[in-house]
């Protein structure tokens, strides 16, 4: 008698989704940082834009079920990451 398959669920699903969605973004922004057309670039960039549409629409099925609980940032870490651009502004 076969085994019954194990549905997979739909958590693991939409974190695999989301993550290849992270990593056709940036595929996308490499291609589209790489192109020596303007019209080509410009076909990319779309592309890249309707792909962070997907990720931003998974990303808010997966909180909307629970998947993840995104934690509002404290002030020291805004101002870490504030200091970290500012850091690198001054480099150019």
């Amino acid at each position: 008698m076969p085994q019954a398959e194990q549905a997979i669920p739909d958590r693991e699903i939409l974190a695999d989704m989301l993550l290849s969605q992270k990593q056709m973004t940036d595929l996308y922004n490499l291609a589209a940082g790489k192109c020596t057309l303007e019209t080509l670039q410009s076909d990319m960039l779309d592309i890249l834009r309707e792909e962070h549409t997907i990720r931003a629409k998974l990303y808010s099925e997966m909180t909307k079920r629970g998947f993840v609980n995104p934690a509002p940032a404290g002030q020291a870490e805004i101002d870490a990451v504030r200091a970290g651009f500012s850091d690198a502004e001054s480099d150019f």
